[in-house]
C-alpha cells in the first residue's frame, strides 16, 4: 500500500529483518525519470506484474481511488523481482550504465543469495587496490560501529567513510569536516570504506528514540546529538588514519634513502650527535654539517 508506514507495527521480513523503508513513498521512485513502471514478481511459482502509468494517477485526489490491477499466472521463474521503466525523460542526461551498476552495488543491502543486475549484467565492486583494515568501536552513549577502510594505492574521486544501517547506504564516503591540506591532503584522498551504524534507525520499542535517517534517507538529522557525537568520532577516527599512514610513509621513505650507498657514507663520517639528528629526521634530502634539511613530499 502506497504511503503506508509498514515500520509503525514492527513489521520485519520473513528472514527478521526489520524493514528499510518508512514512508511507503520509495514504489513511486521511479515516475523521478520515467512515465510508466512495471513491476514482475515471482515467488514460488507465481508471476505477478503490474504497471503503473502517471498520467493516470496525477489527477487524482487520492491514490487510493486508483486500483492497481495486478495480473497472475503460473511460472518456473526462480524467486525475484524485475522493475522496468518506461517513457524516460528525455531532457535528463543519465549516466553511464556501469557507473549505474557501481552505484546500485554500494548503496543497497550486501546479503546472501541477493544479487542485483542492470539491464541483464549484475551489478559489482569497483576494486580500489590496497590494504584493507578492519574497524570496530564503541562510541561512548552512542553505539557500536562495525565495518572497513582501505588505504588505497591511489587517491580516490570520492574518499571518506560511509554509512550504512540496516545494510542500506544512508551517508556516501565523507571526510567529516577534515581540513585536509592540514591534516594530510593526499593521504585523506587514499582513504575510503564504510561502517554499519545500527543506532541510527533503532527497532521499535528499544530505549532508544526514533530513526535519525532523514526523510530523503541520503543522511541524518544534522541537530541530533547522537549524530553529532558519531560525526566527531568519524573525524578523529579518519584523523589517526591519516596521521598513521603519514608516520608510516616517512619511515618507509626515510629507510629507502638510508640504504642508499652515498648517503650511509656520509652520514658515517659524520659526528655521533649530528649523526642521530639526521636518522630522527621523517625524509633526508640533504645532510651538511650542522644538520639536516627536510623535505616531506605528498604521494
Amino acid at each position: 500500500m502506497i504511503g503506508r508506514n509498514k515500520r509503525e507495527a514492527g513489521q520485519k521480513t520473513p528472514s527478521g529483518r526489520l524493514i528499510i523503508g518508512s514512508k511507503g513513498i520509495g514504489k513511486l521512485a521511479g515516475f523521478g525519470i520515467a512515465s510508466t513502471i512495471e513491476v514482475t514478481s515471482w515467488k514460488d511459482g507465481l508471476q505477478s506484474t503490474v504497471t503503473i502509468d502517471r498520467t493516470k494517477i496525477q489527477d487524482l485526489h487520492g491514490l487510493s481511488d486508483y486500483e492497481l490491477k495486478i495480473a497472475t499466472a503460473k511460472t518456473a521463474h526462480t524467486n525475484g523481482t524485475k522493475i522496468r521503466l518506461f517513457g524516460l525523460n528525455s531532457e535528463l542526461t543519465l549516466p553511464q550504465q556501469e557507473a549505474v551498476r557501481r552505484h546500485l552495488f554500494r548503496v543497497l543491502p550486501r546479503k546472501a543469495k541477493f544479487s542485483v543486475s542492470l539491464n541483464g549484467v549484475e551489478c559489482s565492486a569497483e576494486d580500489v587496490p590496497g590494504t584493507r583494515h578492519p574497524i570496530s568501536a564503541k562510541i561512548p552513549g552512542v553505539g557500536v560501529v562495525n565495518g572497513f577502510y582501505i588505504v588505497a594505492s591511489a587517491r580516490q574521486p570520492n574518499p571518506g567513510l560511509a554509512v550504512r544501517v540496516r545494510g542500506r547506504m544512508v551517508k556516501e564516503g565523507s571526510l567529516y569536516g577534515l581540513d585536509t591540506r592540514t591534516h594530510g591532503f593526499f593521504t585523506a584522498e587514499k582513504i575510503v570504506g564504510e561502517v554499519n551504524a545500527e543506532f541510527f534507525d533503532p527497532e521499535k520499542g528499544s530505549k532508544k528514540t526514533g530513526s535519525l535517517i532523514n526523510t530523503t534517507r541520503d543522511g541524518f538529522l544534522e541537530d541530533s546529538p547522537v549524530v553529532h557525537a558519531f560525526d566527531e568520532w568519524a573525524q578523529n577516527f579518519l584523523k589517526a588514519i591519516i596521521q598513521g599512514v603519514d608516520e608510516s610513509e616517512n619511515t618507509r621513505r626515510t629507510n629507502a634513502l638510508l640504504e642508499r650507498p652515498g648517503i650511509r657514507d656520509r652520514l658515517e663520517k659524520m659526528p655521533e650527535h649530528v649523526r642521530g639528528t639526521a636518522h630522527e629526521c621523517p625524509v633526508i634530502s640533504q645532510t651538511t654539517s650542522s644538520g639536516c634539511n627536510l623535505v616531506t613530499p605528498r604521494n
